[in-house]
């Protein structure tokens, strides 16, 4: 009899929880399913998410359009000059004006003068010529001495034979050569780049460089870090004090800095500010993993291997959930908001990331144009020189035009004034265009990170909304049955005393 009763005292809770919608039990109820349905559909047709994408792509046609009239206006200043230097009537508007343009232009990218320039560059040019030349013998007698061994310079670590003496011998030549070249490659290129924007831009390129690196190294030592102290929870009695501490501790530290860098430094550069997010990535995307773990265990029922003790308890409800019945699912929705967020959070800063990234291919392919430039200038430099070797033989008279001294010249001097002039000429459009067009695609990277940051809110906006709407229509949807509080009672073994209930 006292069995019996307390059954009943059981069974009238269970059914007065459902009725008051406590716990968030429920009993079906049709109207409330319909109005929200009809919410959940209206926030689904809002797309919010997508509310950025005329912006985006009137951005795009924007960044185009600039881009396509600062290389129209780039040529266009190219083809007025030649046409001014040919058409001039005067040495100070063709020969002085051209010699004017190609000094300024070499005076800025490298920071000295033209004919200090064209020496150094000269001589190291020379120099590494005689240098591949020498590394290329040698990579030839090795070739045949070795049968079939062939060498590239920088020579990879695989065709290294510190333990070989015979071949360490054969070899010992071809690896002084590929010294001495990689020597004189760097030494040309310290020529090229003594000052001026070239210098700048590269010094800016190699402290990204470092900094990346450091930055890189540091995550995956902190995630090695982590993934042993998430084992070694996992390896400890439930509840142990330390082997959480740990995990908590691990998880913090992906997102410190490397021991050598300094936030400021960080912070100033607006590359790496961006580059060293990939350690918050991180470890958002570990917080994800944990409440992931959490979300499984509670829609299952069942725990993972080498489950937390939160996860047994997510796995214990969801266990009792299902023993009601498959509809509706347990209550996770913060969960599901949580997980979201840390996933959207994820996402912006990764965007942040691959723009900086982006960044830095930019800014690496306006570092080549300027090489190409300068190139091309010393390439105009030495046709000059050319020209005033010959002597009486290619006429320049004081005060005389490029167009008057192009009508008397011989066919070998005229070559040299169009080698000059062409020199220029794609120094131009390779090199001063190219890189106006290059700062304007930064420019429009910066306004693609600023509507990255927007979309992120925009979508965390939309998740807030979305979320407990899709819930709150899949409660109403699903509310708790007759049929599943019978199944509810029969799973806690109380079917037969039911019976005598009824």
């Amino acid at each position: 009899m006292k069995a019996l009763m307390n059954a009943r005292a059981l069974l009238a809770m269970l059914v007065a929880t459902a009725l008051c919608g406590c716990a968030d039990l429920r009993l079906y109820n049709a109207g409330q399913d319909e109005i929200a349905k009809k919410a959940t559909a209206a926030v689904k047709e809002a797309e919010l998410g997508k509310s950025l994408a005329p912006e985006r792509e009137a951005m795009a046609a924007l960044a185009k359009s600039e881009q396509d009239a600062v290389r129209r206006d780039q040529i266009g200043r190219r083809d007025r000059r030649l046409i001014a230097w040919l058409s001039a009537s005067d040495q100070k508007y063709s020969w002085d004006s051209l010699d004017d343009y190609v000094g300024k232009r070499i005076q800025a990218l490298t920071g000295t003068s033209n004919t200090d320039l064209i020496k150094r560059i000269d001589g190291n040019a020379a120099v590494l010529k005689t240098s591949r030349e020498t590394f290329d013998r040698e990579a030839n007698s090795v070739l045949n001495e070795t049968g079939g061994v062939e060498l590239k310079c920088p020579i990879p670590e695989s065709q290294k034979y510190p333990n070989d003496r015979e071949k360490q011998l054969i070899l010992g030549r071809a690896y002084n050569a590929c010294k001495n070249l990689l020597e004189a490659q760097q030494n040309l290129a310290i020529a090229v780049a003594a000052g001026g924007q070239m210098k700048t831009l590269s010094d800016e390129l190699k402290q990204i460089g470092g900094d990346q690196k450091k930055i890189e190294d540091n995550l995956q030592q902190a995630k090695q870090r982590y993934d042993a102290a998430l084992k070694t929870l996992k390896d400890k009695p439930a509840g142990d004090a330390s082997a959480t501490a740990g995990v908590k501790k691990a998880l913090e530290d992906l997102e410190k800095l490397p021991s050598d860098a300094s936030l400021e430094k960080i912070s100033a550069n607006p590359v790496l500010k961006h580059l060293v997010d990939e350690g918050k990535i991180a470890q958002l995307e570990k917080k994800r993993e944990l409440v992931r773990g959490l979300l499984t265990a509670l829609d299952t029922g069942k725990p993972p291997e080498s489950a937390s003790d939160d996860q047994k308890n997510a796995a214990a409800i969801g266990a009792l959930w299902h023993a009601i019945g498959d509809q509706p699912p347990p209550p996770m929705t913060g969960l599901l908001m949580e997980s979201e967020f840390l996933r959207q959070e994820s996402n912006g800063l990764q965007m942040q990331v691959n723009r900086a990234k982006q960044q830095i291919q930019l800014k690496q392919a306006k570092l080549a144009s300027m090489r190409d430039e300068v190139s091309f200038l010393v390439n105009a430099e030495k046709a000059k020189r050319a020209y005033a070797d010959m002597g009486s033989q290619c006429p320049f008279a004081k005060g005389q035009s490029m167009y008057e001294a192009w009508g008397k010249a011989s066919m070998s001097c005229r070559h040299l004034i169009a080698q000059r002039l062409i020199s220029v000429l794609n120094a131009m459009t390779f090199g001063e265009a190219q890189q106006e067009q290059l700062d304007y695609q930064l420019i429009a990277l910066g306004h693609d990170a600023a509507l990255d940051s927007s979309e992120v809110a925009i979508n965390q906006v939309d998740t807030l909304i979305r979320l407990p709407m899709t819930q709150l229509s899949k409660a109403y949807g699903s509310g708790i049955t007759p049929q599943q509080l019978g199944n509810l009672i029969n799973a806690l073994g109380l079917g037969a005393i039911a019976v005598g209930v009824n």
